[in-house]
């Protein structure tokens, strides 16, 4: 018996035979079903652990805008126990933001060891994966944390160096940081010169701030959510401590005469932004300054005024209401 040999697929019989092939999928297998199932428990792990991520990041910043930076400590060493065993996306960046947040509560608790400690592993962080965002931050509370504990050569340095990377909107705030330490290690002639430095850098800002045309000065009236007014305000703040540090740079490197000039200087400013608090200290610097110059009635005279000031309720300003700290930005 002759058997019939198959007939040869045409091209046009086999295309068709792939095609049905692709779209009748075939028999699925307990493996497969596993590994779908695995990756579905893996996606909902992953949107609860970021959304439980998300919300924890906003307790700490609401903790920390209210000024309730214990309950921020709290919501933070949670959250830091926890990071390890999360799936979330950028853990680095995660806990470079988290141990700068804790720094800032331990700063304001006044636990400045703890504080120093926990900004130098942001900035640890920063530096190994160039977030410059965080870095500038922990740059900023790690000097004033240093600074604040008397380790005034290691705050210059941290100012100086944070001074190659911030807009000029900045500069002068910082220059008077490094003219304070300097002043507090007694190098009087040096803080005299980056005290005046700073105050030219005042004016010039005040003035780009009004003609808004600068690079950065209108996002800097942006950032910081206020009125034009309002951050001339806070700069003119800014160079009221500015003019109290050359003034007693001056009158420290016995330049009295220059130093009455100064503080006067002070006073007139501190009229302008109604700030009583500032008054008061520029009056009794007068009165200090006026006695070491052997003008005692003119020393009675402003030692007077300033304690009828001292005394007198606090002027309100319409619209001056206190600030809370600015929250720290987690995400």
């Amino acid at each position: 018996m002759k058997i019939q040999g198959l007939r040869p697929q045409t091209a046009e019989e086999t295309m068709h035979r792939r095609k049905r092939s692709k779209e009748t999928p075939g028999p699925v297998s307990a493996r497969q079903v596993t590994t779908v199932s695995n990756s579905a428990k893996a996606k909902k792990s992953y949107i609860e652990q970021t959304r439980y991520s998300l919300q924890t990041l906003e307790n700490i910043n609401a903790a920390i805008a209210s000024g309730d930076y214990e309950l921020a400590m709290t919501f933070a060493q949670s959250y830091l126990a926890r990071l390890p065993m999360l799936n979330v996306a950028d853990k680095p960046k995660l806990l470079a933001n988290l141990y700068c947040s804790m720094g800032l509560c331990c700063y304001e608790l006044g636990q400045l060891t703890i504080a120093a400690s926990h900004q130098r592993r942001a900035l640890e962080i920063a530096v190994r994966c160039n977030y410059r965002d965080i870095y500038l931050r922990s740059m900023e509370y790690l000097g004033l944390t240093v600074q604040r504990l008397g380790d005034y050569a290691q705050a210059i340095s941290v100012w100086q160096t944070k001074l190659k990377f911030v807009k000029k909107t900045e500069a002068p705030f910082l220059q008077a940081r490094i003219s304070e330490c300097l002043l507090n290690q007694e190098q009087y002639e040096e803080a005299l010169e980056t005290g005046k430095r700073a105050l030219s850098e005042f004016d010039k800002l005040k003035l780009l701030i009004m003609a808004e045309k600068e690079e950065g000065v209108r996002d800097l009236v942006q950032d910081n959510r206020a009125t034009k007014d309002g951050v001339i305000k806070d700069i003119t703040k800014g160079e009221l401590q500015c003019i109290l540090l050359v003034a007693t740079a001056l009158e420290a490197c016995g330049k009295i005469e220059e130093a009455i000039s100064m503080y006067k200087k002070e006073l007139q400013l501190a009229k302008e932004i109604h700030d009583r608090s500032m008054e008061v200290e520029a009056l009794s610097h007068l009165g200090n300054v006026f006695l070491r110059a052997g003008e005692a009635d003119k020393s009675i005279e402003y030692q007077i005024e300033a304690s009828k000031l001292s005394s007198m309720s606090p002027r309100k300003v319409p619209g001056d209401t206190p600030k809370l700290p600015p929250p720290v930005p987690l995400r």
